[in-house]
């Protein structure tokens, strides 16, 4: 159940000609969900540096996500493919569908899978990395 504070307490200020304007009622969620919506987040979070760590990633793989992923053309469709697996994960898992990369050297499938692992690990997958 959410509950909700009211407030006077200056929360903007707007400048007009005559000097500022002080808007001071605002309605927002009590400061204890705040809290607890926090400590959510912060232990969730934490839980996902764990399962990072424990993936077998290494420091070098660690920080890999698909925001840092270089794209090629020869990549492009892999990349998609990758990251949509991961969106979709739950359906991905519960179907029993698993992906399977394999290509020349240097296209960036390790750093593909490497993002993959790690955004599997944030929605709290276990997760195994070999090469």
């Amino acid at each position: 159940m959410n509950t909700w504070a009211k407030t006077d307490l200056p929360i903007a200020k707007i400048a007009t000609r005559q000097g500022y304007a002080v808007l001071k009622t605002v309605i927002f969620p009590s400061p204890a969900n705040a809290v607890k919506r926090l400590i959510k987040k912060y232990e969730r979070k934490v839980k996902a540096e764990e399962y990072r760590r424990n993936s077998a990633l290494g420091k070098h793989f660690r920080n890999c996500t698909f925001e840092t992923a270089t794209i090629i053309p020869n990549n492009k469709e892999v990349y998609q493919m990758c990251r949509n697996y991961c969106f979709n994960a739950d359906k991905m898992y519960a179907a029993g569908v698993g992906a399977y990369l394999y290509g020349v050297p240097g296209v960036g499938k390790t750093h593909l899978t490497a993002c993959m692992g790690n955004a599997l690990a944030d929605k709290l997958y276990t997760v195994l990395f070999t090469s």
